[in-house]
């Protein structure tokens, strides 16, 4: 094999073109270097991606461990639905509050030893307002007790595979002497909010309050990141944290037309720098990233399926759906299509019966997957043409 070395001229021209191409791109690259340069000293990590594909979109030291504060709220939310969803309470049931809960101490409701509230309404405390006290009771309530709970939440976590999270408490309190931390990740959380939205999509309920009343009006809830949800178009969730050791943590979710994204914010030094780096991470996603559509449905593909013993060889096949991804500039062509067919079906084939599946990979992932259906029908062969199409294939065997 022969190593083409290219002439000075040539070499000379290339460089040119490199250099050409670099001044086009230069002004959009030095602006974004500029902000990220800006931000940097205001956060510990960062995480910006599509809720629907789970694509992260951008990230900075997505997998350093920190301290979530309050965000651990959002297991316990989990938690408390799985509970309502396995039968084992309800958002009727009453939930009495303990000497331990009533004397836990940070943001609160000020709830009562002995003191009762429905789940509803600890569930709304917890999300709308952070109350410890509120989410400590419920940890009692659905597990017993909080030792109990936070076993269950460690589990939780290795199921939805955060792999660097470990939780210590159900509320996310900076620990007393002796205690650990609750430790976890930007990827982490994001795993876990997009789980949220994705499976228990009435937490967006809550989250999107902004202002709310507590024990019969007597107290009242303000959002936590209600000014923020005031200035985003679109943002309706979903928690905040805070301790001095943690600094300002945000996890967000904001939706435009059919696009949601989630950000999440870790280790800001003030609400201010934790709002703007958000807003500036979900602008990037909006203003950078469109919904493409790349399958249309009921659209025959190019692929068939032959057909045995049916009155046609061949079947069409069509999606059963269109499907769509958020994508950037020039992303289109990273998409590949792959076509997951059998070779062959037994007649008869009703029309729309499942055949295979489409599935749209992007850099080795699986981003969406969708059935194949049989465009038309195809009844079985008549007895006749059968038998006639074995002697013709008998006779043509003879030559």
């Amino acid at each position: 094999m022969k190593t083409m070395i290219g002439t000075p001229k040539n070499f000379a021209w290339i460089l040119a073109v490199q250099f050409a191409l670099a001044l086009a791109f230069l002004p959009s690259l030095v602006s974004a270097d500029q902000t990220l340069k800006k931000f940097r000293p205001n956060y510990k990590a960062v995480l910006m991606a599509d809720a629907d594909t789970g694509r992260v979109l951008y990230s900075e030291q997505e997998h350093l461990k920190v301290y979530p504060a309050s965000l651990v709220k959002l297991m316990s939310v989990l938690l408390t639905f799985e509970a309502i969803e396995a039968g084992k309470t309800s958002l009727d049931s009453i939930v009495v509050t303990s000497t331990k809960a009533s004397k836990i101490g940070g943001t609160q409701v000020f709830l009562k030893e002995g003191e009762e509230f429905t789940v509803r309404e600890l569930l709304k405390a917890m999300i709308v307002r952070s109350a410890n006290d509120a989410t400590l009771a419920m940890a009692e309530h659905v597990s017993g007790n909080e030792d109990s709970f936070v076993r269950l939440m460690n589990q939780r976590a290795k199921e939805l595979g955060m792999a660097h999270t470990e939780f210590h408490s159900p509320h996310g309190l900076p620990p007393s002497r002796g205690e650990k931390h609750n430790v976890s990740t930007s990827y982490d959380l994001f795993l876990l909010a997009r789980f949220i939205l994705r499976n228990h999509p009435q937490y967006l309920e809550w989250s999107a309050i902004e202002i709310d009343s507590f024990r019969a009006g007597t107290f009242q809830l303000v959002n936590t990141n209600r000014k923020l949800m005031r200035a985003y178009k679109g943002m309706d969730g979903m928690k905040t944290g805070y301790y001095r050791a943690a600094g300002f943590n945000l996890v967000s979710s904001a939706k435009r037309g059919e696009r949601r994204l989630i950000s999440v914010v870790m280790g800001s030094p003030n609400v201010k720098w934790r709002s703007r780096i958000t807003s500036y991470l979900l602008d990037k996603g909006f203003n950078e990233y469109q919904t493409t559509e790349l399958v249309e449905a009921d659209k025959i593909i190019s692929q068939t399926v032959l057909v045995e013993d049916g009155q046609h060889k061949e079947v069409s096949i069509k999606p059963q759906m269109s499907a769509s991804l958020l994508l950037g500039p020039g992303e289109e062509d990273k998409v590949k299509l792959f076509y997951q067919l059998p070779e062959k079906v037994v007649a008869p084939v009703e029309k729309g019966s499942m055949l295979g599946t489409l599935e749209l990979r992007m850099g080795g992932k699986t981003m969406r997957q969708i059935p194949l259906v049989a465009a038309e029908e195809v009844p079985t062969q008549s007895f006749f043409a059968s038998v006639a199409e074995s002697i013709f294939n008998w006779s043509e065997s003879d030559e």
